[in-house]
């Protein structure tokens, strides 16, 4: 079974938060507040796996089981919930192919 890790953002009180999948290239999910936001995780990789499908270019089925895991939830910064981009996540500072 996959595992997706889940980085998160939040606002103040946990308003405003962006889920970001990194394993799923571009895949963010937006939510009023943090509950909401990772209730809808599931069916928001679920079509993004079905898009990808449908263009030919990954072999997963959306309904292949999958699970999450929070990986990280950040709540200081500026922006947070709104697509902050200073705070990062540890994959962002990886390279995702080894360098000559």
């Amino acid at each position: 079974m996959i595992e997706y890790s889940l980085y998160l953002e939040s606002g103040q009180k946990k308003k405003k938060t962006m889920v970001h999948v990194l394993d799923l290239l571009g895949l963010v999910v937006c939510g009023s507040t943090t509950d909401e936001a990772l209730t809808a995780v599931p069916a928001s990789i679920c079509k993004y796996l079905t898009f990808l499908h449908n263009q030919g270019g990954e072999s997963l089925e959306a309904s292949s089981p999958f699970s999450t895991r929070t990986a990280t939830h950040v709540m200081e910064g500026g922006w947070l919930g709104e697509g902050d981009p200073t705070p990062g996540f540890s994959p962002d500072f990886s390279h995702s192919t080894p360098l000559s």
